[in-house]
């Protein structure tokens, strides 16, 4: 579904892809890419264009990511450094706990959806 593009956005399709593969050429998550295209190239969505960021990565660059997980378990490692210093931080405890947990249910969902794929 895509939507329109407004006047004011100058940029073409070939440029965002070229921005979005230079930037995750350099090792940024999806995510942060398109805090990137917001901030500094005044692209509010890549969906004005009719694809998403992950869609441009996998078409230009064939790679498939699971970003999330990535992300999720640098942030455990944060948590547990945090810990290490703060034992007695009872909040950060919960939110590691938390964290650990979406963790796994992840971890769940990327096997079922891989088993699923290669059935097919």
């Amino acid at each position: 579904m895509e939507t329109k593009k407004p006047e004011w956005l100058k940029i073409s399709l070939e440029e965002l892809e070229n921005i979005v593969v230079e930037l995750a050429k350099q090792g940024m998550p999806s995510e942060k890419i398109g805090l990137i295209l917001r901030d500094q190239h005044g692209i509010p969505k890549t969906k004005i264009y009719g694809k998403r960021i992950s869609q441009i990565i996998e078409e230009k660059l064939n790679i498939k990511k699971q970003d999330n997980l990535q992300n999720i378990k640098r942030k455990i490692e944060r948590i547990k450094a945090h810990l290490a210093k703060n034992s007695q931080d009872k909040k950060v405890k919960k939110c590691l706990q938390n964290q650990e947990t979406k963790s796994i249910k992840l971890e769940r969902y990327n096997k079922k959806r891989m088993k699923n794929a290669g059935g097919n």
